[in-house]
């Protein structure tokens, strides 16, 4: 083996940024398959050896040359469980890049390359000339219920191998092996006029088009799952994308949540170049994605990439065939709706939360009870609590602290004056006195 650090301890893991991450504590249990209420059609569950023991594995991204740490005396690791998952570390110089530095970026991206390059040949995925076909996905912790979720659904319909590109380490359900994480740093544009704070991170997720050890890359986002395997689209050329008809439904404009590509390096250099170039008006990738390629996309069946609210604006009509579910705007795991339209669609909410285990469902319930209590005691605990300080009461009071200091000062400097005056009239006496005795 080489030197290189094999880290067997699943709860020792660097982060991108080079500090120590450690996943939640709560132990993931082994649970079966839920079985979901999906439109009729085959079905097309994912082999048997692909709900076993874990194999998932852990990787962080570094500006190259890659320092990659050592450490040969696994028995002085805490909590050691070699059967566990694998982690491979490697250190970022900082954890936020920002997408106008092209240089550091490219220096990210050799990196990522050469890591998703070793996970192919150590793991012996896609052996025998197999085309390099991958699911990928781009998420943060507030998307850990979206991943595992988006992970469950997946595994029913299709055995490819899946790369997560996540801002930080997280825990994915542990009976899902064929699982590839890798810890990537943020990119953010700081030229952003309008800052959406849902789109914070949205730009992390270009480091897609990073993946050039890749021949085909169906990403979709963490909010997405999967009812029939969509498979096929890794046969069809192109870049395949799926029209934004609930934002942009009177501009030919895609959603970005689910693209199907083949990731050059002459692609990703384009996708770069233009972001680094251009400004994300809204903070987020789509505007950017779509000046850069709408004339290059090949447009494809909205079954691939069904917008929660299109069961709204279809006057309830549905798709038969669908094949991705992606739900945009309010979340399944979280408590407070958003828009009108979120009262009308409970049911894809429910269907969703059919993904997640028995336990998992009682921790998610635990996080909304807690939500509930909070949003119902607040305006009582505020009530009871001396109220915050408001801008114009500070300000307020500034000024009167000022105007006191003014009149203190004003007050000194009266008497200032006044003594000045006294012992110039002393002085001017005296010499008069003095004079007068010359004189005579």
């Amino acid at each position: 083996m080489e030197d290189r650090l094999f880290c067997y301890n699943p709860r020792v893991i660097k982060s991108a940024c080079g500090t120590m991450a450690e996943p939640s504590s709560a132990p993931m249990r082994h649970h079966p398959l839920v079985e979901l209420p999906v439109a009729p059609g085959p079905a097309n569950p994912a082999p048997a050896d692909y709900r076993g023991d874990p194999k998932s594995r852990y990787t962080s991204v570094e500006r190259d040359p890659p320092r990659v740490h050592a450490r040969k005396d696994f028995s002085k690791m805490p909590d050691l469980d070699q059967t566990s998952r694998v982690g491979r570390s490697a250190v970022a110089d900082k954890p936020r890049y920002n997408v106008r530095n092209t240089d550091e970026v490219d220096g990210v991206y050799r990196n990522l390359n050469s890591i998703v390059e070793e996970i192919i040949s150590t793991e012996g995925l896609f052996a025998g000339g197999a085309p390099r076909h991958a699911f990928v996905t781009f998420a943060t912790p507030d998307y850990h219920w979206g991943l595992v979720a988006w992970l469950r659904s997946l595994r029913r319909v299709s055995d490819k191998p899946v790369f997560l590109l996540v801002a930080r380490e997280m825990s994915p359900p542990t009976e899902i092996s064929g699982v590839y994480m890798i810890v990537v740093p943020g990119l953010y544009d700081d030229r952003s006029l309008l800052k959406r704070p849902e789109f914070r991170d949205m730009l992390s997720k270009l480091w897609v088009f990073s993946l050039s050890a890749l021949d085909r890359v169906f990403y979709a986002d963490a909010d997405c799952i999967f009812l029939k395997s969509s498979d096929e689209l890794f046969e069809r050329p192109g870049f395949l994308v799926c029209p934004d008809y609930v934002e942009s439904r009177q501009e030919d404009k895609f959603n970005a949540g689910l693209m199907v590509f083949s990731p050059t390096e002459a692609l990703r250099q384009r996708v770069f170049r233009h972001v680094a170039e251009a400004s994300s008006r809204d903070g987020g990738d789509q505007v950017l994605l779509n000046e850069l390629l709408r004339n290059d996309v090949s447009i494809i069946d909205e079954k691939y990439n069904l917008l929660r609210h299109f069961h709204y604006f279809s006057n309830g009509s549905s798709n038969k065939d669908i094949r991705v579910i992606h739900y945009i705007v309010k979340k399944p795991w979280t408590l407070q709706y958003k828009e009108i339209p979120d009262a009308m669609l409970v049911d894809l909410d429910d269907l969703w939360t059919s993904f997640l285990s028995p336990d998992e469902r009682s921790q998610l319930i635990g996080e909304w009870r807690r939500s509930i209590f909070y949003i119902s005691e607040r305006q009582r605990f505020e009530n009871v609590a001396p109220p915050a300080p408001q801008l114009s009461d500070i300000v307020a009071t500034l000024d009167d602290r000022i105007r006191n200091l003014e009149e203190r000062l004003k007050v000194r400097m009266r008497r200032l004056r006044v003594a000045v005056i006294a012992e110039i009239i002393a002085l001017l006496l005296l010499i008069l006195f003095i004079s007068f005795k010359l004189l005579r």
